[in-house]
């Protein structure tokens, strides 16, 4: 039993030393000199609940204290007042001596070092595999685990793990769209949040515009740019005002035949007719030498050559198109066979044999008022 001198002595200030372990642990060493009251001393950065000696509180001023006040109890308060901790327990929110992580956080102690979530994920598209990279959380991580999906923003499921920053995910059929997350590790259920999602496959070319940036599209008469819409980046035509021969984006392309395939959004017609349109473009070479599939103002879906020139026996399809919807377009041009698809759909089955080299594959709007046609961009594939 401790003496009221001893009692008296504990109401001391009381030094502590924390140190961090080589793999990352923070370490807290509770040293405790008054004679009589004993501390604790944790390797996992965690406040466990045995001797702690309390009657009325703890220090909260910021600074770490040993001890609290009194003798055979525990507080109901934090015991560290506002020092950063990155385990993830013991500071805001936690509470001494009963195992409970704060709000956010998992697991039944506080062992983990929880990561924060990969940053700036990037993914290279080439036949049969995608190559992400991402930047390490700050304070690192001991692994990441890889996540994949066939479902955008859902239905994600392991694919593999990496001790680096980047990961190789091949064997894949080329034209699948995959959407993928990365998460930062310290250990079985002491994972990070999902990245941001990215979006590609296996072919030749993927763009989800996620960097914020447009670095490996040539624009011609428009105005293209990354922007952020909805907590996610798209690619934005915003130039207004009619034109007799469209506004494109393109990417050069090394072959002849390709698929080219995005998700386009109008949010602006610029008049009721077929010369409206927003789309995608295979074969690129200038307005009048390109294949365009597009959307347009009167409610049809063209399949032309150029901006305004029409291929014989493609005639204008019917189609509803509705303002800040999103669809998938597709267009598929192999020899002289042209192909176009709406979300999957077939709509054009078509042959021209007018445009045969490679040259580029685009995104475009067109308009025949003087508002201008304005859409944007997003999940751009080529394979």
């Amino acid at each position: 039993m401790q003496t009221a001198a001893v009692l008296a002595a504990s109401q001391a200030s009381v030094p502590i030393s924390t140190q961090v372990a080589s793999a990352g642990i923070r370490q807290i060493v509770v040293a405790i000199q008054e004679v009589g009251v004993r501390g604790i001393a944790t390797t996992d950065g965690c406040i466990r609940r045995s001797r702690i000696n309390t009657a009325v509180g703890c220090n909260t001023v910021g600074v770490e204290r040993a001890v609290c006040r009194g003798v055979g109890r525990r507080p109901a308060v934090n015991w560290f007042g506002g020092v950063a901790d990155k385990v993830g327990c013991a500071t805001v929110g936690r509470q001494v001596g009963l195992d409970i992580p704060r709000s956010g956080y998992t697991g039944s102690d506080c062992s983990c070092l929880l990561p924060g979530a990969p940053t700036a994920v990037t993914a290279v598209a080439a036949s049969g595999k995608v190559t992400l990279s991402w930047t390490a959380p700050s304070g690192g991580a001991a692994s990441y685990n890889i996540l994949r999906s066939t479902t955008k923003g859902s239905g994600y499921t392991s694919i593999g793990t990496a001790t680096t920053t980047s990961f190789v995910n091949s064997g894949l059929t080329n034209g699948v769209q995959y959407y993928y997350v990365v998460q930062a590790s310290n250990g079985a259920s002491c994972n990070s949040v999902n990245s941001r999602e990215k979006v590609c496959g296996g072919g030749i070319y993927c763009d989800d515009f996620e960097s914020g940036t447009a670095p490996n599209w040539t624009v011609s008469n428009g105005t293209f740019a990354a922007s952020l819409s909805s907590n996610n980046y798209v690619y934005k035509q915003t130039q207004t005002g009619s034109t007799t021969a469209g506004r494109y984006a393109y990417k050069a392309s090394s072959t002849a035949n390709y698929t080219v395939q995005a998700a386009v959004r109008v949010t602006q017609f610029g008049d009721t007719t077929s010369s409206s349109r927003a789309g995608v473009a295979a074969r690129y070479s200038n307005s009048t030498t390109s294949y365009t599939f597009g959307l347009a103002g009167n409610n049809t879906l063209t399949l032309q050559k150029g901006y305004a020139t029409a291929i014989t026996n493609c005639a204008a399809i019917a189609f509803t198109v509705s303002l800040n919807t999103w669809y998938t377009l597709k267009i598929v041009v192999s020899g002289t066979s042209i192909k176009t698809y709406v979300n999957g759909t077939l709509k054009h089955s078509c042959t021209d044999s007018t445009i045969t080299a490679a040259n580029s594959a685009g995104l475009f709007t067109g308009s025949g008022g003087t508002p201008g046609t304005l859409a944007d961009f997003d999940d751009v594939f080529i394979y």
